[in-house]
């Protein structure tokens, strides 16, 4: 088995960015648990977080400007790296909604939503983890799929329900804007997964 070159300051951005991405989807996750006051809160946190996602992805592209051996094909660090920010600032855009619309009675589903995509970035930083060690990540990018397919499929449910019994126009625009949201960030994770998938492969 080939060794990937030892680069650790590159596994470093991914560790840290990996770590941030559980942390932003369970702060996220919480405040939907503990309720609408909660939420304020948390939308500010997750801000902050993902500015620094945004930092880190930037000292990250001048770090590839300035080397000649990376762990990872140039490329490949710089497009991963890209999706994990994409991440954040869609996690970022529902928290902020969810401060700004405050809606009340909050649908059950958005709490579940949050669950799933707090599982899914678990998954996503298990498999960073896995791959800077050259482990083989395949079933754990099968399970990030998986988990998008049940997540798009209760979306869609969700979006079918809403608009049986939603009757006030502005909350169904703001509730379907928030799903919206969600499915994009999940439709996130599993391009996240394809693309580690084949890193994987490129480098095994």
């Amino acid at each position: 088995m080939r060794l990937l070159p030892k680069d650790e300051k590159f596994w470093g951005f991914f560790t840290k960015q990996t770590a941030s991405l559980s942390l932003a989807s369970d702060i996220l996750r919480r405040a939907l648990h503990d309720g609408s006051a909660s939420i304020a809160g948390a939308a500010v946190r997750l801000k902050a977080i993902e500015r620094e996602s945004a930092q880190t992805l930037r000292d990250l592209q001048l770090r590839l400007r300035n080397s000649f051996v990376t762990p990872l094909d140039p490329e490949d660090i710089s497009v991963l790296s890209e999706h994990l920010d994409h991440l954040f600032d869609d996690l970022e855009a529902i928290s902020y909604r969810l401060a700004a619309y405050q809606i009340d009675p909050m649908p059950p589903l958005v709490s579940e939503l949050a669950g799933r995509i707090h599982a899914s970035a678990e998954l996503i930083e298990k498999a960073f983890g896995m791959l800077s060690l050259n482990d083989p990540i395949e079933e754990l990018c099968k399970k990030i799929i998986e988990a998008e397919e049940q997540t798009d499929h209760c979306i869609r449910e969700g979006v079918t329900l809403l608009f049986q019994e939603e009757k006030d126009p502005p909350a169904l625009m703001k509730k379907k804007e928030i799903y919206d949201i969600f499915e994009r960030l999940s439709d996130g994770t599993q391009n996240l997964a394809n693309l580690l998938e084949n890193v994987s492969i490129k480098n095994s």
